[in-house]
């Protein structure tokens, strides 16, 4: 339980990292009247929330003896389920022409990828197959 702790901490920071990052450039944007891509770095915290969410949720889950893969199999399916709802919209909203909403659901598809990049990245670093 102690590896696990220690990717939680070292994941989590990492999503905070990107969250005071994201929050910096959309503050940033705002200043300079680029409200529209404001909205977009917003979006991306709020993703970057859903998944940190999610992923306290899964570790909370986890007992003594279910080991990190399990762990990592079980997070990382949320990967699948939660942005295929926006995977669909996204499709929708190129088809009917509908620019912005395309815009926000790409957004979102792309920080869940971010994220779940990081996670693995974090989770290579305290998983090693017997």
């Amino acid at each position: 339980m102690i590896i696990i702790e220690e990717l939680r901490k070292d994941y989590l920071e990492e999503l905070t990292t990107l969250m005071t990052n994201f929050k910096n450039n959309a503050t940033t944007l705002s200043n300079e009247n680029r409200n529209d891509e404001a909205i977009l770095e917003n979006i991306k915290i709020n993703i970057c929330k859903i998944f940190s969410t999610v992923f306290k949720s899964c570790v909370n889950k986890t007992s003594e003896n279910i080991d990190l893969k399990n762990l990592f199999n079980n997070y990382i399916d949320f990967f699948d389920k939660l942005p295929k709802s926006w995977k669909e919209k996204l499709i929708k909203d190129e088809e009917f022409g509908m620019i912005d909403e395309y815009y926000k659901e790409k957004v979102k598809l792309e920080t869940a990828n971010e994220i779940k990049q990081i996670f693995i990245n974090c989770f290579n670093k305290y998983y090693k197959e017997n």
